[in-house]
């Protein structure tokens, strides 16, 4: 659910909403953070989705599969000299990875 808060947020106020994803930007710079406002949306809408049909299996495999997205915008943001916000992504793609593998263990075992 705040993936997908996130991304109305981005496409809604994307200039203040920029420095939620640890990068500054103003127009227009900050299609940018449009279109990761996109991106957070599907994605929230398909984890949701996993959650709500009770489809573990898939929570479990998108979770894990998504961990990289998360460790992507972790270098892009360190990159871009924002040291702090970068490791909220960072723990976001640890975070996904763990969760997706928890699941994933529960199932199997």
């Amino acid at each position: 659910l705040g993936l997908f808060a996130l991304g109305v947020g981005a496409i809604a106020r994307p200039s203040p909403m920029s420095h939620q994803f640890g990068i500054s930007a103003i127009w227009p710079q900050s299609g940018f953070i449009v279109g990761l406002g996109v991106r957070d949306i599907f994605v929230g809408a398909v984890l949701l989705k996993a959650w709500f049909d009770q489809d573990w299996g898939s929570l479990a495999l998108w979770s894990f599969l998504l961990s990289p997205v998360a460790l992507a915008d972790f270098i892009v943001v360190q990159r871009s000299g924002n040291t702090k916000a970068s490791y909220i992504h960072l723990l976001g793609a640890l975070a996904c990875a763990s969760y997706g593998l928890l699941i994933l263990g529960f199932l199997a075992g």
